[in-house]
């Protein structure tokens, strides 16, 4: 109807004629839209040559800012707002494209996911229905916790930034307007200050926090607040400042990796470059450039893009396996640039051209009704998806193996948040009880395991392959056990906490250290083995590369199960063998013995899958106590042995010890 009228100049549809005509509508910010949801996209499919994509979020936050704060500012300051109308405006905008992706996305879970997968969705579902998810998910962040990109809801947590800063946005509009003018801003800069200043703290001690919650994400909307706040009206000559936006932007794109902290500093050249392209107006080179049609196109549908492409790649993938068709990602990309053409041509504008106090509090009330629908559904598919699908016993205990490292079992094994240090751990590095950790070990020798979680997991089975040896442990998660550690800061106190205070004074025995190795590591290891003979370590031995399968193990063999294939034995990432090689080189250069764990679990190419009648691994990479007792028996041997073993330390293959390898089942 109202969606399908076209303003005679301009070729828009009603909505859009009528924002142009109130001064809300700029096809430069379109485009700007456009070029965020395409950074997304691209990097949602996983192309490496922009492993920054995802901060197209943080441009769309500024957009957001902007735009929502100039329609406060200006109804405000005219006598004209009205906050019924103002949340009616943000309804239409948001729910019925997210009830509708939602709802979609829950009947397709229940025909390709497993049930665990199921019931997290349905979980998404309602608190993205309740503006919530960004909070489910920074709940639900743990160091071991299941693959967060498995849910296909999980791209709403930015929706949920958003819907909360409009809950607090008109009150701080109201409170600034009754300011003196020259003053009117300060409380808004002063809460950009704030919030900036709180994500760069938390981005190093609690990165979840950082990532999901309003606060240290507020700056990032409050930066696009400022500039309508300010009501900064764009002039030509401003070629230099918005061609400068458009580079913060793609270098921001092109330069920032996934592992990089963020969003903090991390955030600002995106969010900068969004704050340039507004200020230089649609009038500017940048601009121009802005308001073609493709990128235009893309920004009016890029709502409805962003919410569909995101369960469509995670589906395909979870459908498919870890080994895709080539066709399978560019034909999701197509796929969901026409269904977000269609619904926002079918769903979106329509509802988008209702006059102004069209039936506002029927659409409400109506509105109510359905999220509570909704949201009562998506409760009762979380509490039991079998009533909607049957899944086979052994499906179902296969994949309740990825939580084993929540069980009561799991965190003892590893002593969580005493001798292994993560980032839910309260106080942080603080927590580590050293005494207990990095005792005197009654006598016996002493072996030092040092590392990350893939040191961790391995403590008690070595312990138990060795109980003449006293086995401490000085482990925290995402982090290299290297004497200038980069990562969060509990890694950093840790490690200068072991190994330039600790071991100096008492050196053990022996050190075995194990972790995530990446390239480039290999020249902090050999300073750190270096170290450590320095200090009075007898013996260093070096953990190479662990296997990584490309998803949870568990997860593969149950998909494997349901679809009659066997692909988990070759589903692991095929780019570490190349820093296995530079670390077994940096080892042995530095006068340490090597283990190729690669060599142990991949023996000519596929990976075990299972170890003592069960998976493995509980995840991508960390073992199940019947994997972790065959690595461990492969480790005991080769500590503190007498000379006539001791030559096997500089091997680097393992040893012949066929009994300690369990058969496949």
């Amino acid at each position: 109807m109202a969606g399908l009228i076209r303003n005679g100049q301009a070729g828009r549809p009603a909505w859009q004629a009528g924002a142009a005509r109130a001064g809300d509508w700029r096809a430069d910010i379109d485009g700007l839209r456009g070029l965020s949801v395409a950074g997304v996209l691209v990097y949602h499919l996983g192309a490496g040559w922009l492993p920054g994509g995802f901060s197209g979020v943080d441009v769309f936050f500024v957009i957001s800012g902007f735009l929502v704060t100039a329609i406060l500012r200006r109804e405000m300051a005219a006598g004209q707002f009205s906050l019924m109308r103002f949340y009616r405006r943000r309804a239409l905008r948001i729910l019925p494209s997210l009830l509708l992706v939602v709802a979609a996305t829950l009947v397709l879970s229940v025909a390709v996911l497993l049930p665990g997968e199921v019931r997290a969705t349905a979980r998404a579902a309602a608190a993205a229905l309740m503006s919530g998810s960004n909070l489910l998910f920074w709940v639900e962040v743990d160091y071991f916790a299941p693959v967060a990109k498995d849910n296909p809801l999980l791209h709403t947590w930015s929706l949920g930034v958003e819907e909360q800063f409009y809950l607090l946005l008109p009150a701080l509009v109201w409170l600034m307007l009754r300011l003196p003018p020259g003053r009117r801003v300060w409380p808004l800069a002063a809460s950009v200050a704030l919030s900036f200043l709180l994500a760069a703290v938390l981005v190093g001690r609690a990165p979840a926090a950082a990532f999901y919650l309003l606060p240290s994400r507020w700056w990032e909307l409050g930066a696009g607040s400022l500039l309508a706040m300010v009501a900064w009206r764009p002039r030509a000559g401003h070629d230099a400042l918005s061609l400068a936006g458009i580079g913060l932007i793609l270098g921001s794109f092109l330069l920032l990796r996934p592992g990089h902290p963020f969003p903090g500093p991390g955030a600002l050249p995106a969010v900068l470059g969004a704050v340039a392209l507004i200020a230089a107006g649609p009038e500017s080179m940048g601009g121009r450039l802005l308001s073609r049609a493709l990128p235009v196109g893309m920004g009016r549908i890029s709502y409805a893009l962003y919410l569909w492409h995101w369960p469509l790649i995670v589906l395909c993938r979870l459908r498919l396996g870890p080994d895709l068709p080539p066709g399978a990602l560019p034909g999701v990309a197509a796929l969901s640039v026409v269904l977000a053409a269609l619904t926002t041509r079918l769903v979106e504008e329509p509802l988008r051209a209702l006059p102004p106090g069209f039936g506002d509090r029927r659409l409400l009330a109506g509105a109510a009704a359905v999220l509570g629908l909704g949201v009562a559904l998506s409760v009762a598919i979380a509490q039991r998806p079998e009533r909607l699908r049957h899944w086979p016993a052994e499906v179902a205990r296969l994949e309740s193996l990825t939580g084993w490292a929540f069980t009561e079992e799991g965190r003892a094994r590893d002593r969580r948040d005493r001798c292994f240090v993560t980032s839910t751990t309260p106080a942080g590095a603080a927590a580590f009880d050293a005494d207990f950790c990095l005792g005197d070990g009654g006598g016996r020798p002493r072996v030092l395991m040092l590392g990350d979680s893939y040191a961790a997991h391995l403590v008690p089975a070595l312990a138990a392959a060795r109980p003449d040896l006293a086995v401490l442990q000085a482990n925290a998660s995402a982090c290299r056990p290297v004497l200038e550690p980069v990562g969060p800061a509990y890694c950093v106190a840790l490690m200068r906490r072991v190994l330039q205070d600790w071991l100096p004074a008492a050196p053990p025995e022996a050190v075995v250290i194990s972790a995530n190795w990446r390239a480039g590591d290999g020249a902090a290891l050999a300073a750190t083995v270096a170290h450590l003979r320095a200090a009075g370590v007898a013996q260093v031995l070096v953990l190479g590369v662990t296997p990584e399968w490309r998803a949870p193990l568990p997860k593969l063999l149950a998909r494997d199960l349901m679809r009659g294939s066997r692909t988990a034995a070759g589903a692991t990432n095929p780019d570490r063998r190349a820093v296995g090689e530079e670390i077994a080189a940096a080892a042995r250069a530095a006068g340490a013995g090597y283990l190729d764990l690669l060599a142990l679990i991949c023996p000519g190419g596929p990976c075990r899958t299972h170890a003592g009648g069960a998976p493995f691994a509980f995840d991508h990479a960390h073992y199940l106590p019947g994997g972790a007792a065959v690595v461990a028996a492969e480790i005991a041997p080769r500590l503190l042995a007498k000379a006539g073993a001791a030559s096997r330390l500089a091997l680097g293959s393992p040893s012949a010890m066929p009994s300690a390898i369990p058969p496949e089942p």
